[in-house]
């Protein structure tokens, strides 16, 4: 069972200089905080508006105890001091060097603001070109890493270059040490993907959008309202189709159940993904980035399809 030690309040003897005092030790989170330049801890000797301390880790800093030893220190403080209703803290390193800063109030329950950090930026490393014996090119990440030998062939007759050289159509990639277990591949704009639904493979408007090491996104050019987004398969050095779909959609839409299944059934339709239950999962956004590692930040809402009741129809 979890020990919960609450926040202990340290009387030091009363010294007539000014210095740095200890006021709370917290053996939970390893964390003490401190007044500074008040000659003890006695309530009349710091109590005011705004109260600044610092704050010093005892070994290693976890990463969520200044959350959790914060608002409990700003409680206790409070509760010493009726009119404190801002108190301000530096975290500092065993050296004494700041190394975070900020300030919590009583309006807010003394909680603290952590700013959210930046999303990820997408990778922008160059893939590389390949040329085949037909002269069409196609792009992927060839690696040299070892158990990463494949072979990526294309079935002359069911594929083509487009006006830029590049290869659509058929293809397959092998294992090196077993040929034989060949999957099959289809390019688009000479981007190798596998496990398309059929959708993506019959309709000519399909484009990429942004391809990286990471992932790649497949859109309607004549109507954006859904994207396929296919993560990087480093295996077999093709971009792979584990059934994420972002869906266009109004904060509006996302919250109405009849309009977000519309959407829904739209973007199936479209990318012919069938109801394999539990298999796609449904994103619905306002816009995507592809100038993030994930394009689809933080989605309006999240659907996966369901198993179809027993003895119902199939849809």
């Amino acid at each position: 069972m979890k020990v919960w030690i609450v926040l202990l309040l340290v009387c030091l003897p009363v010294v007539a200089q000014a210095k740095s005092v200890r006021i709370i030790w917290s053996p939970a989170t390893r964390l003490s905080a401190w007044l500074d330049n008040v000659p003890n801890s006695q309530v009349k000797n710091w109590c005011d508006d705004t109260v600044a301390i610092h704050i010093e880790p005892s070994g290693a800093l976890r990463e969520d105890a200044l959350r959790e030893f914060i608002p409990q220190a700003g409680n206790l403080l409070h509760s010493q001091c009726k009119k404190l209703s801002t108190l301000r803290w530096t975290l500092i390193d065993a050296t004494g060097k700041p190394v975070s800063q900020g300030s919590v109030t009583a309006d807010e329950q003394w909680k603290m603001s952590i700013p959210a950090p930046e999303p990820a930026v997408a990778d922008t490393t160059p893939w590389q070109r390949f040329a085949t014996s037909a002269g069409c090119h196609f792009r992927t990440y060839w690696s040299t890493e070892p158990g990463s030998n494949v072979l990526i062939s294309v079935d002359s007759k069911q594929s083509q270059c487009d006006s830029d050289g590049w290869l659509n159509g058929l293809g397959e990639v092998q294992s090196a040490l077993q040929p034989a277990d060949g999957q099959p591949l289809w390019f688009r704009e000479g981007y190798p993907l596998a496990d398309l639904p059929p959708g993506a493979k019959k309709n000519n408007n399909i484009q990429v959008v942004t391809a990286n090491n990471q992932r790649l996104i497949l859109a309607n050019a004549a109507d954006a309202s859904s994207w396929l987004l296919l993560p990087w398969d480093a295996h077999d050095q093709v971009w792979r189709f584990t059934g994420q779909v972002l869906v266009k959609s109004s904060h509006q839409q996302a919250n109405d159940k009849q309009a977000r299944d519309s959407l829904i059934e739209k973007a199936r339709q479209y990318w012919e993904t069938g109801y394999s239950a539990g298999a796609i999962s449904w994103q619905l956004v306002s816009s995507i980035n592809p100038q993030l590692r994930d394009p689809a930040q933080t989605p309006l809402a999240t659907e996966h399809d369901q198993p179809l009741p027993a003895g119902a129809p199939g849809r």
